[in-house]
């Protein structure tokens, strides 16, 4: 097979080429100077790299306190409105109860049977 004229030009002169003191100097700085900008690419995407994670941490960190806040404030209303309405439904109750007795008292109904009816003591009777 027949070798192509280029390549065998191009052959030969690099066989004349790493010959030359200068050349190979010129070889050794450029190889050393890829070394460098590959190093310094690696470097550069690492310390991006670094930077991205920490702050997609500190976003994830900072959206996730935000949203666990309003679900605690919801949260938080939710069990204030319930504890309200069974608070105030007792507050009724009681002063329901103290009404009826009141009532019971003024129509001369039994000590006995106020306390058996309303469930309260004597001596919350006897302040009304």
């Amino acid at each position: 097979m027949k070798e192509n004229k280029y390549l065998k030009q191009a052959k030969e002169e690099l066989a004349y080429l790493s010959d030359d003191p200068d050349f190979q100097l010129f070889v050794e700085s450029r190889a050393g100077m890829l070394r460098d900008i590959e190093c310094f690419q690696r470097s550069g995407f690492n310390n991006g790299r670094e930077k991205g994670l920490k702050d997609g941490r500190e976003q994830g960190l900072k959206e996730g306190r935000k949203q666990g806040m309003q679900e605690g404030i919801k949260e938080g209303i939710e069990k204030g409105i319930e504890k309200g309405i069974v608070e105030g439904r007792a507050k009724g109750i009681a002063e329901e109860k103290l009404k009826l007795a009141k009532k019971m008292k003024i129509k001369n109904i039994p000590l006995e049977d106020i306390i058996e009816l309303t469930d309260l003591s004597k001596e919350e009777i006897d302040k009304l």
